[in-house]
């Protein structure tokens, strides 16, 4: 190409290469402003020069959903509205495709800019999508509900040879639509991603011999900031127990502040920190940065259990190995404190204060028919404690030169 076109908040320039004659050094650029008339004063977000039939023209989205097109001259041809309260991104080929808010994508023809189409929507928000199965599933799941959202479509591009166009949306999620025929969209593959960070994965338990599975077999869990916990399976057997419209590797998701108005948590920084699955497969256990602990039941994908645990960020848990009569839950936290539960009703049954400093790791070691729990902490040091008659007291404390952040325990302990 002989130039290229970058837009923004009242800008639109053209910025011409000299290919004529060899460049021994850098040299500056000098670009050309575009004839915007009474669009002058508009926010211009996204730029695309024309495709296989569309080659002398340019076309731009404002962020107040219109479309405009300029011709090699840099002068505004003509311009339509999208018919939507905002536009994000834009992809040219043989169709132009505009990205918008609430998931739309427009397709309009590159040389009358007449309507054409536009594709699926995604995914709603708010809404189980590893629970929707079918089309009936979805339109279940949306039930009673008066407006339905989607996430905005943040970036565009496609892929001329196999007229793939992928979307990235609001959420992190991602799509891939079969656009060959726009009029037939399809879509082909599409990954629903945590909307944020991920701070802790789990891997689930795999079945002891003779006893069935909850989840089929390689199951991993993940935590995000997004309050949010997922349940993925990359093997074949996975998406055939658990398959959904929308993913083939998603196998569930738990939204932790859905129905929880007991829970403290402050704003968006409710996240996921810490998960830990019962060596049974059958309660998963989940602390977030407000210091709640939940347990869910991996039988009904329900919550059991809601403790407001800590002052701080819950950043460790773990389950005992079941003992007679009783199995423990201990969760530590910034707070500097370790709280051991009972897994029957999840009452508290100890607490241990004698870090000085954030408790980063919490781990149970059954040593000789005994049981022992192992903590360490940002004050250097690793604190061993046994039980004896049910309260749990330190035996060994070993002070290190740095923090440690985590601990990992031989197999069989």
């Amino acid at each position: 190409g002989s130039y290229f076109v970058t837009v923004g908040n009242r800008h639109v320039r053209f910025w011409y290469l000299d290919t004529s004659s060899k460049v021994s050094q850098a040299q500056p650029l000098q670009g050309r402003s575009a004839v915007l008339g009474e669009h002058r004063g508009r926010n211009f977000v996204s730029v695309a020069c024309g495709g296989e039939n569309s080659s002398a023209s340019t076309f731009v989205v404002t962020s107040n959903g219109l479309l405009l097109q300029f011709d090699e001259q840099r002068r505004l041809e003509k311009f339509v509205t999208l018919k939507t309260p905002r536009a994000l991104s834009i992809a040219v080929d043989r169709y132009i495709f505009c990205g918008c808010v609430d998931g739309v994508v427009r397709v309009f023809d590159p040389c009358t800019l007449s309507y054409v189409a536009s594709l699926p929507y995604p995914h709603p928000l708010g809404v189980d999508v590893a629970s929707i199965i079918d089309t009936s599933s979805l339109l279940e799941s949306t039930d009673g509900k008066s407006e339905l959202t989607f996430p905005d479509v943040s970036a565009l591009t496609l892929e001329h040879a196999s007229s793939r166009l992928t979307c990235v949306y609001g959420d992190r999620s991602m799509y891939v639509w079969d656009v060959s025929d726009v009029l037939k969209v399809g879509k082909t593959r599409s990954f629903l991603h945590h909307a944020s960070a991920i701070w802790d994965i789990e891997i689930y338990p795999e079945a002891r011999k003779g006893s069935s599975s909850l989840l089929p077999p390689g199951t991993f869990i993940t935590a995000g900031a997004d309050s949010t916990i997922r349940f993925w399976n990359v093997g074949s057997e996975g998406s055939t127990m658990f398959r959904n419209l929308y993913s083939r590797e998603l196998v569930r998701i738990i939204n932790v502040l859905k129905n929880n108005p007991d829970s403290v948590n402050d704003g968006d920084s409710c996240g996921v920190r810490a998960l830990r699955v019962s060596p049974d497969g059958e309660r998963l256990a989940s602390g977030d940065r407000s210091g709640n602990l939940r347990v869910h039941d991996l039988k009904r994908f329900e919550e059991a259990a809601l403790v407001l645990a800590h002052d701080a960020e819950i950043l460790s848990l773990d389950f005992s190995q079941p003992l007679p009569g009783r199995q423990f839950l201990a969760s530590c936290s910034r707070d500097r404190l370790v709280h051991v539960f009972d897994t029957e009703s999840y009452d508290l049954v100890q607490t241990l204060g004698d870090h000085s400093a954030a408790v980063t790791d919490v781990k149970f070691a059954h040593v000789d028919a005994g049981l022992n729990l192992i903590s360490c902490s940002n004050d250097k040091s690793v604190m061993f404690r046994s039980m004896h008659e049910d309260t749990f007291q330190c035996t060994h404390h070993v002070a290190g030169k740095s923090s440690c952040q985590s601990m990992a325990l031989a197999p069989g302990q």
